[in-house]
């Protein structure tokens, strides 16, 4: 699988973000569910380190978890990316506020609540 499964404004979107609000986005859209401590930490590690966003995206497009929670989603969760805005990535109940603006159901897009 490639990044072309979102639109190029979805993940031009991702892209733009920073580090750690990039790889949260990754983890609450494309995997639908909060980042682990250590997933967090080994991603933002390998940007630091000069890793591009792009592979990284690519890995979590092409990742098992991704095809089985969320692949057939692709299109929601690239209109809600190219609707957000300026939103917080990082941050759930920001989240939630632009899923109800575009009128997203936030369960399809986002892990449940009781996963934090």
């Amino acid at each position: 699988m490639e990044t072309s499964q979102i639109s190029e404004k979805a993940k031009q979107r991702l892209l733009s973000l920073e580090h750690g609000a990039f790889v949260s986005a990754c983890y609450r859209l494309l995997l639908r569910r909060e980042p682990d401590p250590a997933g967090l930490q080994s991603y933002r590690t390998e940007l630091r380190n000069g890793a591009s966003k792009s592979r990284i995206l690519e890995t979590f497009l092409d990742s098992d978890e991704f095809r089985l929670n969320s692949a057939q989603d692709s299109a929601a969760i690239s209109v809600f990316l190219e609707e957000a805005g300026t939103v917080d990535f990082t941050e759930r109940d920001f989240l939630n506020r632009v899923a109800a603006a575009v009128k997203r159901d936030c369960m399809n897009l986002l892990p449940a609540a009781n996963a934090e």
